[in-house]
């Protein structure tokens, strides 16, 4: 299913009539990529093609923002985790109506509170 959306993402970048419908499929196509490496349990090129994705193609896509604070947050890395965009204490996630909330953020700040210092 990944590998699809990835080739899907890849074919569409190519072929979209418009540079805004590209942005957002190659967007995607990168982000199938880090989930690939997830997938495979490698966390460090997931956390470098997460990272590396563009904010701007792509603002209302939350999971791979979502995903990579919650990977920086396991990783013990709450300063980069909390810097990420769209929220002063983390990745947002979608609220109950669909649009971007600021529940992700406000949970993943409340973890890192609760945390032990290390």
């Amino acid at each position: 299913m990944i590998r699809t959306i990835e080739r899907r993402g890849d074919f569409a970048a190519r072929a979209a009539p418009s540079k805004v419908d590209r942005d957002i499929a190659s967007y995607i196509s990168q982000a199938a990529r880090a989930y690939l490496a997830l997938v495979r349990h490698d966390t460090t090129e997931a956390l470098q093609r997460l990272q590396a994705l563009p904010d701007t193609h792509c603002p209302l896509c939350y999971q791979p923002r979502l995903t990579l604070g919650h990977l920086l947050s396991a990783r013990l890395d709450d300063r980069t985790a909390a810097a990420q965009p769209d929220a002063p204490g983390g990745v947002q996630e979608p609220s109950r109506s669909g649009r971007p909330g600021r529940g992700g953020g406000v949970i993943q700040s409340a973890r890192q509170s609760a945390r032990p210092p290390v």
